[in-house]
């Protein structure tokens, strides 16, 4: 079934009921003019990001569950950058009304999976038709007791980044080999990962064409799932110690020039 077939109005109405969540600090949500929260003592975080089809993702290497998964996640690291919490998401789609309503439904599965992941509420947002291709944008607003700044670097302070560096540009790479969208199996275990999904035929050939490659399929995977569904980590424990933090999400020179710049001072790596 494609969207023109539902209405704006019904696809509207299946958010509303998806995602609508009873919360002390949610006065009004989806479904008036604007969204009604009550602010807290703390200092107030927010960010936006934007995803254009053929600009910043590809539908030949990323599936809408891992696309909605993904535009959560980018949001939510900008907000750990800043030594918060995220709190309230809106969402802003544009997206063309021929596209079938699978894609629509397997994308809000993504997002909705990110936001039990960050304890994340879907406030609001908007929908427009597009003539061609898909644009997202997310904002995202949280709470800092504390907001730590790009600018608060000095000289002596040691660098240190969580996680390990290039692993989704990896994955990327990976993908381009692939040339097709790797599908995820959410297991939810006891550890709730992800896992690629295997016993079919694809699988089959990619670990085929892996092997060629001299690449081993359980460190590819990770790969994978860096570029495709990122997990923004929280630096809580480094809270009290931090004196700047940026998401390096551009990369590690980039951004910490961009740091650098911010604080007057230089690095040494």
């Amino acid at each position: 079934m494609k969207l023109s077939q539902i209405g704006e109005l019904s696809l509207l109405e299946q958010i509303r009921r998806r995602f609508t969540k009873h919360s002390p600090d949610i006065v009004v949500g989806i479904g008036d003019d604007s969204a009604v929260l009550k602010p807290t003592h703390e200092n107030l975080l927010v960010t936006t990001d934007m995803m254009v089809e053929g600009i910043h993702f590809n539908p030949a290497f990323i599936t809408p569950y891992q696309l909605g998964f993904k535009l959560v996640s980018v949001n939510v690291s900008d907000i750990y950058a800043m030594g918060g919490k995220p709190r309230f998401l809106l969402l802003n789609i544009s997206v063309n009304k021929n596209r079938e309503k699978e894609i629509i439904d397997r994308f809000f599965e993504g997002i909705h999976r990110a936001m039990r992941l960050y304890n994340v509420s879907l406030v609001g947002g908007d929908l427009s038709a597009s003539k061609k291709g898909m644009s997202l944008s997310a904002t995202l607003i949280g709470y800092a007791k504390k907001h730590i700044r790009r600018s608060g670097a000095k000289i002596g302070d040691r660098i240190y980044v969580t996680g390990f560096l290039g692993d989704s540009a990896c994955g990327l790479e990976v993908l381009k080999k692939i040339k097709r969208p790797i599908p995820f199996k959410n297991i939810r275990a006891k550890n709730k990962e992800m896992r690629i999904m295997s016993g079919d035929s694809v699988l089959y050939t990619i670990r085929s064409k892996l092997s060629k490659w001299g690449l081993s399929w359980d460190d590819v995977e990770i790969l994978l799932k860096r570029h495709l569904t990122p997990e923004a980590r929280c630096p809580e424990r480094f809270l009290q110690q931090a004196t700047s933090m940026i998401d390096i999400s551009d990369g590690l020179l980039i951004d910490l020039s961009r740091l650098c710049d911010e604080s007057k001072v230089g690095a040494k790596i």
